[in-house]
């Protein structure tokens, strides 16, 4: 059976540019700062009570979300502030936590080291690690993993908290450098 596809390529330059977001910046006189902050803040609070309802699961994306942000907001300022590249960085909206640390390795500043973010990248670089295990194998039951299911949501906890810890101190950091130096 063959299936005839008929390519209508405006169509499919309108999903190029759709991969092809540009990360807003936080100006005198616009509101993503301020926007930006609220989905912060819905987010934690989203987290907050799901961890206390007992959903683990439901943060681990949010927590990835906040933890891959906070990477591009770094690359984003290294460009604009060090680099003198573009004014909004190109961020594919499918960018992972992994491939955001690949590309702010490479142009990582002695600032950045000095601020310990090296370091706390070999740490998210574990938990990214650990995350994707603890949600891809919560129902795979094979010779090495024969937890229970209470066995696994408890990991899934420790992964969420885990996440939510260095997604703080990323920001903490993050907050640091990205000041402008006057």
């Amino acid at each position: 059976m063959s299936i005839a596809v008929s390519i209508n390529k405006n169509k499919v330059m309108e999903e190029i540019v759709k991969f092809n977001k540009i990360r807003l910046e936080n100006l005198p006189g616009n509101s993503v700062g301020k926007d930006r902050y609220e989905l912060y803040k819905k987010a934690y609070s989203r987290i907050k009570v799901s961890l206390e309802k007992g959903y683990s699961l439901e943060t681990i994306p949010l927590i990835d979300s906040i933890i891959c942000d906070r990477l591009e907001a770094r690359i984003a300022w290294i460009e604009n502030h060090i680099n003198k590249s573009l004014k909004s960085t190109k961020t594919g909206s499918l960018r992972t936590i992994g491939g955001n640390i690949r590309q702010l390795k490479q142009i990582m500043t002695d600032e950045d080291r000095t601020k310990g973010l090296d370091v706390l990248l070999l740490e998210i670089e574990k938990w990214d690690k650990v995350r994707g295990k603890a949600i891809h194998e919560m129902v795979k039951y094979y010779n090495e993993h024969k937890l229970k299911w209470d066995e696994r949501y408890y990991e899934v906890t420790k992964v969420a908290y885990d996440g939510i810890n260095l997604s703080q101190k990323l920001s903490n950091i993050v907050k640091q450098l990205n000041k402008i130096k006057k």
